[in-house]
């Protein structure tokens, strides 16, 4: 396979680069943040010519962020420089975290990475804690780092080079890691392109975490792959009001998007039907589901509970492996 993400990214950037790539909504659903692909391509070759006077080709860098659109910029920026991003799950808060930072800990002890791009908040209000639970690394804030000089900071990506260390939550045992290259991510979503059927033509909404495989590469890498507008939200404003994803869905006509098991569950139980009322949900065509094991039963409910307000039946996707 001769294509990488990167190349397709660089191309969308050069044919679309006012186009909007990502839009992050707040918990109230507002859109707060917004990145064209070509602000997107502008931040991380910043980011990039920064890792490159830091890091060698191969390197890994932790990628630890709360916020979607600054780990996608820093993301793009390791494959930009060469090196190998390793997101991470950081706390927003570290007082009452010890098992995340335990993770965190051992994750660095494995891939052994030279330094962690984070943010300006999460450097001043978080790595403190993460310092005192062993996780002492020479870390940067990407919000500090100027741009590149025009079309500067990029290293460039092989196929076969490793695009990022996808570490499993570590919630049974030690987070393992598993090698992702250039060449498999961009298989995998072509064959998600085949095998599901996605309208990229149209928005994807996402709230799934942007450190998780099925975040990463359905939520987030996906839609970029193929130039779709993509609104996403942090988990926590899904959990805490399940009904703001349907209502993304419902304001921006979004085509696709994803979810697992207990989130359809949590919208059938949770969601009271004055809140359904203003839903529209004929424009999706695709829901996939994964990431957990798939009850039929939790399916069938969401489509009896939502069909009332357009949700189609055909637009089911499960892909739980």
């Amino acid at each position: 396979m001769s294509d990488t993400f990167l190349a397709q990214f660089r191309r969308h950037v050069a044919s679309s680069p006012h186009q909007t790539a990502l839009v992050f909504l707040d918990e109230r659903g507002v859109p707060t943040a917004s990145l064209t692909y070509g602000d997107l391509d502008r931040r991380a070759r910043g980011i990039a010519s920064f890792l490159m006077g830091r890091a060698e080709p191969g390197d890994r860098v932790l990628l630890a962020f709360s916020a979607p659109l600054e780990f996608a910029a820093a993301l793009i920026a390791c494959a930009y420089a060469g090196t190998v991003g390793v997101p991470v799950s950081m706390p927003s808060s570290g007082k009452h975290d010890k098992g995340r930072f335990a993770r965190i800990a051992a994750i660095a002890d494995d891939c052994s990475p030279s330094l962690a791009l984070s943010s300006r908040t999460l450097i001043a209000d978080v790595w403190p804690y993460a310092a005192a639970h062993g996780i002492v690394i020479e870390r940067h804030a990407t919000d500090e780092i100027g741009p590149a000089l025009p079309n500067g900071g990029d290293q460039g990506a092989d196929p076969g080079e490793l695009f990022f260390l996808q570490y499993t939550s570590g919630s049974t045992g030690t987070p393992r890691g598993v090698r992702v290259t250039h060449a498999s991510v961009v298989a995998n979503l072509l064959e998600m392109f085949d095998v599901i059927g996605y309208d990229t033509s149209r928005p994807f909404v996402s709230w799934l975490p942007h450190f998780h495989d099925m975040g990463l590469v359905t939520g987030l890498l996906f839609p970029l792959y193929f130039k779709s507008e993509s609104y996403l939200m942090a988990p926590a404003a899904f959990l805490k009001r399940p009904v703001r994803w349907l209502e993304a869905i419902t304001m921006y006509r979004a085509a696709s998007t994803v979810a697992p098991n207990f989130a359809l569950d949590l919208c059938a139980r949770r969601i009271p039907p004055a809140a359904r009322m203003p839903l529209d949900l004929s424009s999706l065509t695709t829901l996939s589901v994964g990431a957990e094991p798939i009850a039929e039963a939790t399916l069938r409910r969401f489509t009896e509970e939502f069909a009332p307000h357009g949700f189609a039946r055909s637009a089911w996707a499960p892909g739980y492996g």
